[in-house]
């Protein structure tokens, strides 16, 4: 009887790793979405800033693998955090879109403009699926 019950547990976590293993394959990825979120540092003026909006929306003109994207301040609501100023969100096709982003003169020139305003920044990227 032990062999019985010990046997019907073996198959039934193979089939539940079976089954995890065919969720991963069925996962349609949609696209990648590209976070990042900037606290600027004290000073910073309003003409800097207006720069940096400029340069943001010049990307989506010049960089053509860029599928969306949205660039925006916090609305500063009583339950939202006051950590962050902006939030960029980008979505591509694709990883490798995403690397001809990272690499494209536009997006080096944000970088160049922005980092010396930044007081602390947060990139995180994940897989949209579906």
């Amino acid at each position: 009887m032990k062999k019985l019950i010990i046997l019907s547990l073996l198959v039934f976590i193979g089939m539940g790793s079976m089954q995890a293993g065919n969720h991963e394959k069925a996962k349609k990825v949609k696209g990648i979405r590209h976070l990042v979120l900037i606290k600027y540092k004290e000073g910073v003026t309003g003409a800097q800033k207006a720069r940096i909006d400029t340069l943001v929306w010049n990307m989506k003109k010049e960089i053509k693998v860029i599928k969306s994207l949205e660039w925006g301040k916090t609305m500063g609501m009583a339950n939202e955090t006051k950590e962050y100023d902006y939030c960029l969100n980008i979505v591509f096709k694709s990883e490798l879109d995403m690397t001809m982003y990272e690499e494209h003169p536009a997006h080096q020139r944000l970088k160049a403009a922005v980092i010396p305003l930044v007081a602390k920044l947060i990139r995180f990227n994940y897989e949209i699926v579906k």
